[in-house]
């Protein structure tokens, strides 16, 4: 995301760097400007749109009257798209609206936390659709303490290098126990489709090794944020998403299944390197029912999926997965 603003700035030579630092109101507005915009697009002032003049292959969408930080006027800035990119408009703007409503909450929780001195309230927010796995690793009670610790220690190493490959966010931590999220804290359109690259990386990551890993995945919609005293926060996602794949977890434990995906209509997946087996139909506490597949891992995924799935804008979607 881009600020823009123009006017007269205070040059100084800086004795240190040799270069030279700008300051005054105008540097001050285009940062504002930068905070105010998002992702994929650029903010500018009006004062720019007048210094520029009629703009050609570009499409200008008006903000409305917004207050910016330390500027005591109202700014009525505008956002600027190349025209070949104007399919990012409806984008642009959920996410626009998402800013607004998350400035709300912020002033909402500045003011409860005002009514007390060591905590403040976190509003959880909500995702239409996330996917969420949940694995169990699985340690041996007879083993050396220090192997265990070593065997743990490379385990955890390894999922959260496969979070972080496939664009995803460990979002808690009990027992044995590790759960992930994918477009939860962390905007992942192609959260399907990373969760799977996922499960192929890992299966692959453990393959050499003696340890053993069972995950449950499946996808819906959840509440995410941070919860916690002001100064020790932690990240959380709450669903029936978020049961269904702990659900899923102990089965695969019990089937010694690697993976499990619920789903909760009928579904069929083409992904590289991985095969859906039907295994059976579950039926959930708020009584959605979801069919159940066995993840079976045939081959690895090339480096050009894995780059086309973690490299991918906020609003493209690759065609590495067809859901029908």
């Amino acid at each position: 995301r881009v600020g823009v603003h123009c006017g007269e700035v205070d040059v100084q030579l800086n004795p240190l760097t040799g270069r030279y630092d700008y300051f005054g109101n105008t540097v001050n507005k285009a940062a504002r400007m930068e905070g105010a915009c998002v992702g994929g697009a650029v903010a500018v002032t009006p004062d720019v749109i007048d210094e520029l003049g009629p703009l050609e292959d570009t499409y200008v969408m008006p903000m409305g009257e917004i207050k910016l930080k330390g500027v005591s006027e109202m700014v009525e800035p505008f956002l600027l798209l190349p025209a070949k990119l104007r399919g990012r408009v409806s984008y642009i703007e959920s996410q626009l609206r998402l800013k607004r409503e998350e400035r709300k909450l912020l002033t909402h929780r500045m003011a409860l936390s005002m009514t007390s001195s060591s905590h403040s309230v976190d509003i959880l927010r909500h995702a239409e659709s996330a996917s969420v796995a949940v694995a169990e690793m699985v340690i041996s009670e007879e083993a050396d303490p220090s192997m265990v610790t070593n065997s743990t220690n490379e385990t955890l190493a390894r999922l959260t290098l496969c979070t972080e490959r496939s664009h995803g966010v460990v979002v808690s931590l009990q027992g044995t126990r590790v759960a992930i999220g994918w477009n939860t804290t962390r905007t992942c359109t192609t959260h399907v489709e990373n969760s799977l690259a996922f499960v192929n990386m890992l299966h692959f990551s453990l393959e050499a090794t003696d340890d053993k890993v069972y995950v449950g995945l499946s996808s819906g919609p959840v509440l995410y944020g941070s919860v916690g005293i002001r100064k020790l926060k932690f990240v959380t996602v709450v669903g029936q998403c978020v049961n269904t794949s702990t659900a899923l977890c102990a089965m695969s434990y019990q089937q010694q299944a690697y993976c499990l995906y619920g789903a909760p209509f009928t579904i069929q997946i083409c992904f590289e390197g991985i095969r859906f087996v039907p295994v059976t139909e579950v039926q959930s506490p708020d009584g959605t029912r979801y069919n159940v597949f066995e993840i079976v891992v045939d081959r690895m995924m090339t480096e050009q999926t894995i780059k086309r799935l973690t490299m991918s804008g906020p609003a493209e979607r690759s065609n590495t997965v067809n859901t029908v």
